[in-house]
């Protein structure tokens, strides 16, 4: 996370503490202020103010209860000063450090040498459970653990809340705030995908949808534009058939002039031509380089009579594909 945000996230938490903190003056004054706990070896448990159930308590030992040592470091260690006294517990420290809770303060700080003055306490964990399952028991939240000042108001150190059953960290008002941005960005960060995807599918399927319309009008205006142009084809297609009148203009354009037709006869693609002339095989030769005629035969000649000079014949082709 960049430091700015968390420098931001830090003052929005300060901020809504500090406003919680406000209205539950107003609305409980009692309940805003912590109960202080008195802990030390003469006497029991003293208590400063009303005990109710449901109250924050802070417990308060005696000094005698605590290791309490006096450390000078060097200046550098100071930023990562947390990581540093963590590394030197095991050295420092009476007993393992998992059996300890512990603190430190910064006393005093002299430039002139590069260093500083630290004092580093603990307090055993078998101290603190007992009164801390104490106070419980008697219906009090237990916020935080401390030492006793010189004075008698004052403290010093704030040490950890364990819960005496398993020794887990309780977590403070300012990790609950903490714990809550979090969760409420992870929330967010699995919304906010799933809303621009369901946004993107649907603007997809608009967009089919669109389009489908657009070509179903298009291929409608198709399939008109075909039928208007198909009685034009058909009509196209008729007028480049060959039909009788091509054929008899055909043969009368190609037979010479001094040959009759008497008769012109076509079933189908069966043409039968009969007439005068005073060559029949000249008439057969020249239906033959007809592109409209194939098959021309000559079935029969004779001469047509004494002194005509002609003679009578017949015909026979077949009138090509198409027409």
């Amino acid at each position: 996370m960049a430091p700015w945000l968390t420098r931001f996230f830090r003052w929005w938490i300060a901020e809504l503490t500090a406003c919680s903190h406000d209205i539950l003056a107003r609305v409980a004054p009692k309940w805003r202020r912590v109960l202080t706990v008195h802990v030390n070896r003469e006497r029991p448990l003293v208590i400063d103010g009303e005990v109710e159930t449901g109250r924050r308590v802070r417990l308060v030992f005696d000094v005698d209860f605590a290791f309490v040592k006096q450390l000078e470091l060097p200046l550098a260690a100071l930023p990562h000063l947390k990581s540093a006294l963590s590394l030197q517990f095991p050295k420092w420290l009476p007993m393992s450090p998992t059996l300890l809770a512990t603190d430190y303060a910064v006393v005093a700080v002299h430039p002139e040498r590069s260093a500083f003055d630290l004092e580093l306490a603990a307090i055993k964990l078998t101290d603190i459970e007992p009164v801390a399952t104490t106070v419980r028991q008697w219906g009090l939240r237990v916020s935080s653990v401390h030492l006793r000042g010189t004075t008698d108001d004052s403290v010093r150190f704030q040490f950890p809340v364990y819960n005496s059953s398993s020794r887990r960290f309780v977590p403070t008002r300012v990790d609950t705030w903490l714990l809550a941005s979090a969760a409420i960005l992870a929330i967010a960060s699995i919304v906010a995908p799933a809303v621009q995807g369901y946004r993107a599918a649907r603007a997809l399927s608009q967009a089919q949808l669109q389009t489908v319309n657009e070509a179903q009008a298009a291929m409608e205006e198709r399939q008109h534009l075909l039928a208007d142009v198909d009685p034009l084809t058909v009509l196209a297609s008729r007028e480049r058939v060959v039909g009788a009148a091509m054929i008899l203009s055909e043969v009368t354009t190609r037979i010479p002039q001094d040959t009759w037709l008497t008769t012109f006869e076509l079933k189908g693609r069966n043409l039968r031509l009969a007439g005068l002339s005073p060559d029949a095989a000249a008439v057969v030769k020249v239906l033959s380089d007809s592109p409209h005629l194939a098959a021309v035969e000559l079935r029969s000649s004779m001469t047509a009579g004494a002194g005509s000079g002609k003679d009578r014949f017949e015909v026979t082709a077949q009138v090509k594909d198409g027409a």
